[in-house]
């Protein structure tokens, strides 16, 4: 199987990225570390294969959400162990972000389809920052968005 990231999504307690064959929820930085601080969630990388995946919940609350990847582990409902395993395929994400969660979620679950069918899945190239800042600074030099909406976007590609 590749190993090309075909998508990713930040939350604030870890980062999810998504490959042909499994999503890994990687937990670095200080924002994670905040995040996870006391929560006994294992630091490191976290590999879940697209046939483990039971399911996808997103939760929205007012001022944040989560991605939960159920992958339906033997401990019963309600233990330590359960609790554990939910922590660690949980990514938490600040309100603003739920309509790229969604999408994230929805692009995962097309992935799990085409897997558990066995066909190949055709990865998107990857577009770098650079690319898309460019086709924003040219939407706006066409006068179809604003100044304002172009430091908006470029603010949010390079993560300010």
């Amino acid at each position: 199987m590749s190993e090309n990231i075909s998508a990713s999504f930040k939350g604030s307690n870890g980062q999810i990225e998504l490959y042909e064959d499994k999503v890994i929820i990687k937990r670095k930085g200080f924002g994670s570390f905040m995040s996870n601080l006391g929560s006994n969630i294992s630091k490191g990388d976290k590999s879940i294969f697209l046939d483990q995946i039971r399911a996808i919940e997103i939760t929205k609350g007012f001022l944040s959400g989560n991605i939960f990847f159920n992958i339906g582990d033997s401990g019963a409902l309600g233990s330590h162990k359960d609790s554990l395993s939910r922590a660690e395929t949980t990514v938490e994400y600040s309100s603003v972000e739920h309509k790229k969660a969604v999408e994230f979620k929805e692009q995962v679950e097309s992935f799990m389809r085409q897997f558990k069918k066995g066909g190949s899945i055709q990865t998107p190239q990857a577009v770098s920052q650079a690319d898309e800042l460019k086709k924003f600074k040219e939407l706006l030099d066409q006068g179809v968005i604003t100044e304002e909406e172009f430091n908006k976007k470029k603010k949010e590609l390079l993560g300010l």
